[in-house]
């Protein structure tokens, strides 16, 4: 990727519809980006527009626990993570394009 390229919404979100693996990892991503106290009690107690909504959190915190454990999303709880993870898709530009200007910089 070049320097002026950036990672999109769309692109990430047609990532996650068509990767089973792409809504795993993004879910992990959105999960050990939140502050360590919401991640230890499955709630969103700061108004910082990073990790899971108050509306999400127990959830999807679940869920990202369950994945690292070793696990993979089946049936109903793969839909309803991907259906929630949706609107997440903007963190997970900004963690991207953050992660390839960190790759840029080593290099």
């Amino acid at each position: 990727m070049k320097k002026d390229e950036i990672i999109k919404k769309n692109e990430i979100w047609q990532a996650i519809k068509a990767s089973d693996e792409w809504l795993e990892r993004a879910i992990i991503a959105i999960y050990e980006n939140q502050d360590p106290d919401e991640q230890r009690n499955k709630e969103s107690n700061t108004r910082n527009g990073i990790g899971f909504n108050k509306y999400d959190a127990v959830y999807l915190t679940w869920i990202a626990e369950y994945i690292k454990s070793g696990k993979h999303l089946s049936g109903k709880h793969k839909e309803k993570a991907r259906k929630r993870i949706k609107k997440y898709c903007g963190q997970l530009v900004d963690l991207a394009n953050q992660n390839q200007g960190d790759e840029q910089c080593q290099q």
